[in-house]
Formats: structure tokens, C-alpha cells, sequence
């Protein structure tokens, strides 16, 4: 699907719950201030639009006019969700619980539960979305209202659509469609038949879909003209597209559909001076002429739409034309032009990306899909300049903006999973060096669209090499490596790890040899964080026996100083006993004394004495170098899914900042965090990013986690062994890290990757 496509789906989301309103009569004495707020709310205009009924809800007497009350406070809280205010439409909605609740009226219920569910939804909180909904739907059915069973049934069918459970969304909108056969509501039969439309797309399943598409542009053309039916009929050319996308044609009266509908909503939203209906539809008309390769009417329609999104303040609009038109440059080999549009993109997007995009926490992918592909546009962009260029200056200098770029990235990435800016600022300076330390390389591994960029930082410079190989071919091979490596029957693994050991490292081999480098520190990037890169093979051995390896999120967010060995205070940490639901850890037990004999420490905190009371305490008092914690822990797609266990609740990553953050208030910085025992989930990107960032997030200089749960006596050896070797003089961390798994793979019971693999070191390497 086309990655503009996301914000557009949720803006008919809204107006499929706001729809629920047209059902009621308005009420007097207000009359006039609502109508208002109505009339800007169907011209687009939703930030006036929520001034208006802000104002308004505050002059009704809620004592005689409630019903009146209900239906301002529902229109602005559907105003304030597609304006992205989740938590002040939730804060008002909770504010009228109680009257809600005294009413005898089902129909006002209904759409109170249904709003709830779905703001509940896209802040992420899945328990109390289903819970509402549940109540929702009961209570439509008492109503046995067909039109108000299929409003709810058709949000439930957008959120499972969200959710990728499109088996179980077809079965909603179905339903759907059943009960407004009994109706004449062709608006609400207009957004299902889209919602159905676009499933079949996902699942390329073709029923008559020429035959639809004409069908639902007969239905947008019944509804009289407003802010609504011109957001339908840019989705419908949004559908149009993907159609033909998915069916490899170009079709001319799809064509002259496509053009018809989005110039007739710009012709309404000229009608309603609604410059975010003109600015969409004519950025996608731009679209339209460049998928038809008329590059110079393509940029004379996308400049109207920055014109528009310009005029009318919304910088969600600008950065998807400014992104776009730094494309149809780029097409035209116009790579200056090129440049200056993704960088102003990117400028822009940043400005609104926490705020904007923040507010659908439940959409994981919605940075994947939606900002993380312009600065990768931008990236493909200096690296394929820098190799068309003769001068080695200008190479080399758009190579180093190209690794600047995927700084940036990274560091947004971060933000966006952790929720929080101040994670690190974007405004702080990025110094790419021009050189590696002696024997140590930096390797950015981009997977791109149509190939695999290798950027490298050596001692003598930066290099980059291009590998031919699709990125679907990179993640299928990735996906199935990581399922490969945690079987321990089969040697079966072997096959993908010669393959990407063949893309990653073979076209570097003569490079490393001749600068003698012995430390490989890798920025991976997306599915490439799935996997542990010390595994890959050559034929005769893994990558980690001939190199010590330690990953970083970014280079400007990782402190690269010495290890000071010489004052060691450590915090040992550990659950063994089964908590919460959780399995116990035997070997932890055993760990931890022998961590404490090493390290000649008299205080543990273990099983009842491991809570976060006690962790704040040793926090507040003390100052330590290494933190040890033995216990599960879970990275999940989500960082509000992400936690270590204690005793008796769960740590947070806000939590262990904030536990972290007491030793930093004292001008002391943490240089080493253990964690023993944690986990990512299989498969998710978001997860290993999460992991990742683990040291960005909690102010630590560096992090020893594990990509997956490893069997408990192989992780006691590890740890032990490390920490053995982490002391020996002048052995830095990624050498007594590489000297620990060496040991483990020299171990016939534990030479399998699923052993020692999963042991990362993040962060400072020295």
C-alpha cells in the first residue's frame, strides 16, 4: 500500500464515528454557535472548528439541554482525535461519565462507548479498547438500530484491519453491509464497501474489482458535496492507484476516474476555501502524472499542493509534497533540486513527527511506513551520487552525508519508539569522524529498496560498496535466519548464514585484511537488528572468531572512552525464584554468588530484597560503574510492552532512566548495564530497535543484553566468563565479549549459535 495512505484512512475513521451525530436532532438555545462548529467541522477547518465547540459546550446549561451537551461534546472530541489530541478528547469524555451514565438513552451510550474504544485503541491501550467495544456493540443491539450496530461494527472492522486479522475484519464489514441493506444510509455502505475494497487489495483477492471501483465512485457521487465526500473521493483514487499497482496495469479510464475524482475534490474544496482538501488534491494529482511519467505537469501540481499546505498551516500535508517533489527531481536527474526537497521533508516532518504521529500509538509501523522511507529516499540519493561522481572530494563528502542522514534516522527512530525527544536531541550536532580508531571499522549496513549499501569507516577513510540484492530478498532470508538460529536439532542455519555473510562481509574482505582490522562495530538497520551479525559464516568460521563485533544505535549517540578498571563498584541484581506468571532462573543463583566472589562485594539484592524500592535506594546513595540484573526481561514492539521483572512488579524503561538518571544528577555516568536473561520478540523490528536503544534510554555508556532467552546454565558461563575477561588489562569490551563466545563455541554442547549468539554489546565498545 502506499505509504500517504495511513493518514487518510484514519481521517474516514473519525468521520465514520462523527456520522453517528447527523442521527440526532440538535436542540436549542445554542443553536447558531453549534451550527457553527458543524459547518467548519464538514469544511475541514478542525482547529476552528474546536474553538467553536470548546466555546460553546461551556455556555450550555447542562441541567436542561443535555442531550445538547452530549452531542457538542461528541462532535468536539471526534474534532479533537483528528486533530490528534487524543488524551483532551479522552479527558473529556471521562469528564461526562457520570452524566452519561444517568441517561436513559441508548443511542447517546452507544456512540459515548464507541468513542471511547477508539481513542482508547490508538493510544495503544488494546484492553480497554475491547472492553468498550464489547459494551458498544451490546449495547447497539438492545437498540436494534441497524445503522448504529453497523457504525460500531464497522470501527471494530477497522481496527482488526489495523491489526492485520483481515479474516476476522471481513467478517465485521460484511455484516456490515447486511444490515445497511435495510437502510438508506449510502454513506456509511460507501465507507464498507472502501474498507472491503482495500482488504481485497491486501489479500489480492479479486472479485469483480473494475466493476467496485466504479460502484463506490457511483455511491461518493450521490453525497452532496462537503468536507467528507472530498476526503472519499481522494480515497478512492488512493484505491485506484493501489489497484493498478497490484495488478500491473495502467489503465486509461481508471486513469480519467482517478483524475475526475480528485479534480472534483478540489473543486469542492475550493468551494469551501478548504486548503487541505486543495492541497490533497492536487498533490495527488501530481502523483497521478508521475506514475505516468509526465514529470514537468507532475511538479506544476505537487508545487500547488505545497502552495496549499503552505497557506493553510499543515505541515502533516507539506512534508508528503516536499518529499514527493524532491522524487520527481530525482527522476528527472535533477539530483541538486533532489536534495534541497528531502531535506526541506525532513525539516518539516521533524518539527510535528512526536506530536502528529505520536497520537496513533497503536500503529507500530506507522514511522516504518510513513517517515523512515524519506530519509532512506535521501540516503540512496548521495549514495548513488557519490558513485556516479569522478572526484574523490565530492564522493567521500556524499558518503559523509549520506551516513549524516542515516544518523538522523536512527536518532528519530529511537525517539519515535521511546516516545520521548528529549531521549536525545535531534538539534545536537552530528560529527561523523572522517576516520576509525586503529584496527577498528564502523559499518552501516542500508538495506534499500533494489540494493544492500555497505557505508564503512575505516582508518583510512570512508569506502562504501553496493551489493545487488532486492530488500524482499534481504528480509525473507533474515526472517528465516532468525527461526533457523534457535533451533538447536538441525544445522540448518548454515545455508542463510554463508548467504549473508556473502553480502555483509565477503565484498569487504580485502579492505579489513589490508588495514588489519580486528574490531567490527555495525549501525544495522531494520531487519538487520533481527539477527546477531557475530553468527555469520564463511565456511570454516563464524564472523566473532575472527573479529570481535559490538553494535551501536548511532554513532553520535554512543561514548567512546576507555574502560576505567581500575575502581570497580558494582549493583548485583537477580531474580531466581518464579514471579508474575514467570518461569524461575536456577542458574541465577549461582551467578550472582560467583558475580559477588569475583567482584568482592558484600551486598546482593536478590528475589524478595530485588525491588524497585530497594534498586531507588542503592540509586540514591550510591555511585556505581557496572550495573548487574539477572532476570526476565522483554522488548517488545511497544516500549510501554517492555519491562524487566523484579520481586514484585515490573521495571519500565521511564523507571530504569529515572533510576539511572540519579547517578548522572551526581556527574557520574554508568559505563556498564548487564542484563541476564532478557528477550525481543521474534521477528519484530521494533522490538531489536528498542533493545538497541536500551543505553541511549538509560544513560549508560554501554549494554550487555541478549537478543533472546538462552538456556540458563549457557548464560551463567557467559556472564561469568565475560566478566572474567572484561578485567584483564588493556582487553576492551567487545574483545572480552568475543573471547567469552570463542569459549562457548570451542564448548561442543554450546558450539551452536542459539548458545552464545544472543549475547550483544551495545554501545562503547572500548
Amino acid at each position: 500500500m502506499n505509504h500517504h495512505f495511513f493518514l487518510t484512512f484514519f481521517i474516514v475513521m473519525i468521520i465514520t464515528i462523527y456520522s453517528v451525530n447527523e442521527l440526532y436532532s440538535m436542540e436549542t438555545p445554542s443553536k447558531v454557535n453549534d451550527i457553527n462548529g458543524y459547518i467548519s467541522f464538514h469544511k475541514g477547518d478542525f482547529v476552528l472548528a474546536a474553538k467553536r465547540l470548546k466555546k460553546n459546550l461551556s455556555s450550555i446549561d447542562i441541567n436542561k439541554h443535555q442531550g445538547q451537551y452530549l452531542d457538542t461534546l461528541s462532535q468536539l472530541v471526534d474534532t479533537l482525535y483528528i486533530l490528534g489530541y487524543l488524551k483532551k478528547a479522552l479527558l473529556e469524555l471521562n469528564n461526562a461519565r457520570s452524566l452519561i451514565l444517568r441517561l436513559n438513552d441508548r443511542w447517546r451510550i452507544v456512540q459515548y462507548l464507541n468513542q471511547l474504544a477508539m481513542i482508547h485503541y490508538a493510544l495503544g491501550n488494546n484492553h480497554e479498547s475491547t472492553r468498550f467495544f464489547q459494551k458498544a456493540h451490546e449495547e447497539a443491539l438492545k437498540a436494534k438500530h441497524p445503522v448504529l450496530i453497523a457504525h460500531v461494527m464497522n470501527n471494530i472492522g477497522n481496527c482488526l484491519f489495523i491489526e492485520k486479522d483481515y479474516d476476522q475484519a471481513l467478517i465485521f464489514y460484511y455484516a456490515c453491509l447486511d444490515l445497511l441493506e435495510q437502510t438508506d444510509d449510502n454513506t456509511l455502505k460507501t465507507i464498507v464497501l472502501v474498507n472491503l475494497f482495500r482488504i481485497e487489495l491486501r489479500l489480492n483477492v479479486f472479485n469483480d474489482n473494475y466493476e467496485q471501483i466504479f460502484n463506490i465512485a457511483n455511491q461518493i457521487n450521490k453525497m452532496p458535496d462537503s468536507h467528507q465526500k472530498a476526503v472519499y473521493l481522494i480515497t478512492m483514487s488512493r484505491l485506484i492507484e493501489d489497484y493498478q499497482i497490484n495488478e500491473g496495469i495502467m489503465d486509461a479510464e481508471l486513469f480519467n476516474l482517478s483524475y475526475l475524482a480528485l479534480h472534483d475534490a478540489k473543486e469542492i474544496g475550493s468551494n469551501f476555501e478548504d486548503n487541505q482538501v486543495i492541497s490533497n488534491a492536487y498533490g495527488y494529482l501530481g502523483r497521478l502524472y508521475e506514475m505516468n511519467d509526465q514529470y514537468e505537469e507532475a511538479k506544476t501540481l505537487t508545487m500547488r499542493a505545497i502552495f496549499f499546505a503552505t497557506q493553510g498551516k499543515y505541515p502533516e500535508l507539506l512534508y508528503r509534497w516536499q518529499w514527493q517533489m524532491g522524487k520527481q527531481h530525482m527522476f528527472c536527474d535533477d539530483f541538486i533540486s533532489a536534495k534541497k526537497y528531502f531535506r526541506l521533508a525532513i525539516s518539516t516532518v521533524n518539527n510535528i513527527r512526536m506530536e502528529f504521529f505520536g497520537g496513533f500509538r497503536n500503529h507500530e509501523n506507522a514511522f516504518k511506513e510513513h517517515i523512515k522511507p524519506l530519509y532512506t529516499d535521501l540516503t540512496e540519493l548521495l549514495i548513488t551520487e557519490a558513485t556516479q561522481s569522478r572526484d574523490e572530494i565530492t564522493r567521500k563528502q556524499r558518503l559523509k552525508e549520506a551516513i549524516t542522514v542515516m544518523e538522523l534516522l536512527k536518532t528519530a527512530e529511537l525517539q519515535d519508539f521511546f516516545e520521548d525527544e528529549c531521549t536525545v536531541s535531534q538539534n545536537a550536532p552530528i560529527k561523523i569522524p572522517d576516520r576509525a580508531n586503529q584496527n577498528t571499522a564502523i559499518i552501516y549496513p542500508i538495506v534499500l529498496p533494489h540494493f544492500l549499501a555497505l557505508l564503512i569507516i575505516m582508518p583510512d577513510g570512508i569506502h562504501h560498496v553496493k551489493i545487488d540484492v532486492d530488500a524482499q530478498d534481504v528480509f525473507k532470508t533474515v526472517e528465516q535466519y532468525r527461526k533457523d538460529l534457535q533451533i538447536r536439532t538441525t544445522h540448518r542455519f548454515l545455508y542463510n548464514s554463508w548467504k549473508l555473510y556473502d553480502w555483509v562481509i565477503r565484498p569487504l574482505e580485502k579492505l579489513l585484511k589490508v588495514q588489519k582490522i580486528d574490531t567490527l562495530i555495525f549501525a544495522p538497520d531494520g531487519v538487520l537488528r533481527l539477527v546477531p551479525l557475530s553468527t555469520l559464516h564463511d565456511g570454516k568460521k563464524f564472523l566473532v572468531e575472527n573479529y570481535a563485533i559490538g553494535l551501536i544505535p548511532a554513532i553520535r549517540l554512543t561514548q567512546t572512552q576507555n574502560f576505567n578498571k581500575t575502581d570497580i563498584q558494582i549493583l548485583i541484581n537477580g531474580l531466581s525464584e518464579a514471579r508474575q506468571g514467570f518461569s524461575p532462573l536456577p542458574s541465577v543463583k549461582s551467578e550472582l554468588r560467583d558475580i559477588k566472589k569475583m567482584f568482592n562485594r558484600k551486598h546482593v539484592l536478590s528475589n524478595n530484597q530485588y525491588t524497585i524500592d530497594n534498586l531507588t535506594i542503592e540509586f540514591t546513595q550510591n555511585n556505581y560503574n557496572i550495573i548487574h540484573i539477572a532476570t526476565h526481561g522483554i522488548f517488545a514492539g511497544k516500549k510501554t510492552d517492555s519491562f524487566l521483572l523484579t520481586y514484585n512488579s515490573k521495571l519500565n524503561m521511564d523507571q530504569l532512566e529515572s533510576l539511572i538518571g540519579k547517578s548522572i544528577q551526581r556527574n557520574h555516568t554508568v559505563d556498564l548495564l548487564t542484563l541476564s536473561a532478557c528477550q525481543t520478540a521474534l521477528g519484530n523490528e521494533r522490538a531489536a530497535l528498542g533493545l538497541a536503544g536500551v543505553a541511549v534510554k538509560a544513560g549508560v555508556k554501554s549494554v550487555v543484553a541478549t537478543l533472546w532467552y538462552v538456556d540458563d546454565e549457557a548464560t551463567s558461563i557467559a556472564i561469568r566468563e565475560f566478566y572474567r575477561q572484561l578485567m584483564t588489562p588493556g582487553l576492551t569490551k567487545a574483545k572480552a565479549l568475543q573471547n567469552t563466545q570463542k569459549k562457548l563455541i570451542a564448548n561442543p554442547r554450546f558450539w551452536q549459535p542459539l548458545y552464545w549468539a544472543p549475547f550483544l554489546l551495545i554501545g562503547n565498545w572500548m
